[in-house]
Formats: C-alpha cells, structure tokens, sequence
C-alpha cells in the first residue's frame, strides 16, 4: 500500500507498507553468541563464538506473517517520451523507515510471541518506470534493494527474550495506481 503526493512534475512524498516474507534457512550451522537459561540439558550454557546448529528443536524462525516495512519515500520522476495521452517517466527514490514484524519464532520449544511491534528499520533505494495512461490511471515497475536490520525480535513471551538480525534484500514492484489531478 502507497499514499503519496507530488508537488510538481518531477518530485513526490509517500508514505507505504511493504508487506515481505523471510524464512530462516534450517539445519544451517551459525556463531552464537550470548546465555541459554531454560532448563535443557542439551542447550543451556554460555555461548562465544561457539558454532551451533539450528535445527528444528532449536530455533524455527520466520517472519512469514509479515515483515513490514512501514516508510515514507522520496522520488523523482523524469518525462522520457509523451505521446498524446500516454507517458512514460523514469522513477528514482530512497525509502526510509522502520520494521514491524509479526515473527513466528520458536525457541527450543517455548510458546512464541507474534505481536506486532516496532523492530528495527529499513532503507531502500529504487529505480523503475512510470506509465501514465490518461490522466487518472498508472501502471508502474520498479527493481528495489534495501537493508534492514531489526534488534527487538521477540522469539517468546517474556519479552527480554530477544533476536537481532541484519540483512540486504532485492525486490520487483509492480504497481496499478490512481492519481488525482487537484
């Protein structure tokens, strides 16, 4: 979803969430770091850089119930043909943000905590292609590349229970849009 406003014929402001998905790769060996206190046998202990698998007893973790970029993006347009009512403009942005995951996290077996909640951020850039058709109707397709990093995951119910995570995406947006004329 995008709500946005241009002053003029080259610049706008919008505010947007960005509903994506991320699924943790099982079975993968990882570096921990930190204190697992929750009475197993197999898992409590003082963890630096001590390299651990992440099996499904473990850690099952995912932000398939949304990993939402909620932001507010800064674009330029620029006109490269017009033809009566049909245009096309090259579109280029930065979106700044912040994360509001719903994560479906469960830790060596404890119940999960999937509240909605402000994560971390996000930053993107984008280019795309604009079409205008008329005066009201749009169709528009953008490649996208973002950084986020979230460090307030909740993985169960005591909320001091925490992950952190960084990582770097790519995307393809296509869009059907609507554009008042005021």
């Amino acid at each position: 979803f995008r709500l946005g406003y241009a002053w003029n014929d080259k610049y706008e402001v919008s505010i947007a969430v960005d509903h994506m998905k991320y699924v943790m790769v099982q079975d993968q060996e990882v570096i921990a770091n930190g204190v697992i206190a929750v009475g197993s046998d197999l898992y409590d202990g003082d963890y630096i850089n001590d390299t651990i698998k992440l099996t499904q007893d473990f850690l099952k973790y995912e932000h398939t119930d949304g990993l939402n970029f909620l932001n507010i993006s800064f674009r330029r347009r620029d006109e490269i043909w017009k033809r009566k009512r049909v245009a096309f403009q090259w579109v280029n942005g930065i979106e700044v943000g912040t994360m509001m995951p719903k994560t479906n996290a469960r830790l060596i077996n404890r119940t999960q905590n999937d509240e909605f909640h402000f994560a971390g951020y996000g930053l993107a850039l984008l280019t795309g292609i604009k079409l205008n058709i008329g005066k009201y109707i749009f169709v528009q397709t953008e490649g996208k590349v973002g950084h986020t990093y979230v460090w307030d995951v909740y993985t169960s119910p005591d909320i001091s229970d925490k992950a952190s995570q960084a990582f770097g995406y790519a995307q393809w947006v296509f869009v059907l849009g609507y554009q008042l004329k005021v």
